[in-house]
């Protein structure tokens, strides 16, 4: 009984292999394995003229945004795919009254691709805009030198790098963790994270906060030079199991 017990074990995984080399050897001719991948590239641009307001939307692919010389916004849309699918992803850039609009569209099939990774980079002019606005799902967002008014930021599963001189700003991630590494703290910032820490870096000293922190399991930082308390920008920050920081840099 025993030796039967042993070899219908054999023989299932001798059938399991034969139907997984199949099954492999069909996508491959099919151009959808990971031994068909190849590097795809789309670049597009546009004059920031009288770009005021601008929004990018990438669902997977993380996004790097830099400021850059000369006077358009460049957006490059680089990563790897299988043979299959290269063409399926598109790189949306256009301009209507003041905003540019930046997104990365899957034109068809699912909306994941197993073997498919990406990163969208947005080179922008040194410039000023009131509102900039990046939104993924599933990826990470990095922002440097780049100058608003006001900041929207939300992801759900990555995490956000933030450098710049000021502004206000609106963050949210489920999972990831929020940096914010400011020049100074001149307007509201409201952050939200479950389960993520939120880190926020001021190089000057503020002159008056109002602190409204909420966080269930984690920490509670603040590492600040004295400051008048009940006046000035309201730091409101939130996550249920993630640690709260506001400290000098």
């Amino acid at each position: 009984m025993k030796k039967i017990i042993i070899f219908a074990i054999i023989m299932g995984l001798i059938v399991f292999g034969g139907l997984f080399v199949f099954s492999n050897v069909i996508s491959f001719f099919q151009g959808d394995s990971e031994l068909n991948l190849v590097d795809f590239e789309i670049e597009k641009s546009l004059s920031v003229g009288n770009i005021h307001n601008v929004q990018i939307i990438s669902p997977v692919g993380k996004v790097q945004i830099v400021q850059s010389g000369g006077d358009q916004i460049q957006a490059q849309l680089k990563g790897k795919t299988t043979k299959k699918t290269e063409n399926n992803y598109e790189l949306d850039v256009q301009e209507s009254d003041g905003q540019a609009y930046i997104e990365v569209k899957k034109s068809k099939g699912n909306l994941f691709d197993l073997y498919t990774e990406y990163d969208l980079i947005v080179k922008v002019p040194e410039a000023e805009f009131a509102v900039f606005q990046v939104q993924t799902e599933s990826a990470s967002i990095e922002m440097k030198s780049i100058t608003s008014d006001k900041y929207v930021l939300k992801t759900v599963t990555g995490d956000m790098d933030v450098s710049v001189l000021q502004g206000a700003f609106d963050v949210r991630t489920d999972t990831g963790e929020i940096l914010l590494e400011l020049e100074q703290i001149n307007d509201d910032i409201v952050g939200k994270s479950v389960t993520g820490d939120i880190i926020i870096k001021s190089q000057k000293s503020p002159e008056a906060l109002q602190i409204d922190f909420d966080t269930d399991t984690g920490k509670e930082i603040i590492d600040l030079p004295s400051y008048l308390t009940g006046k000035g920008p309201i730091i409101k920050l939130s996550s249920n199991t993630g640690d709260l920081e506001l400290v000098s840099n």
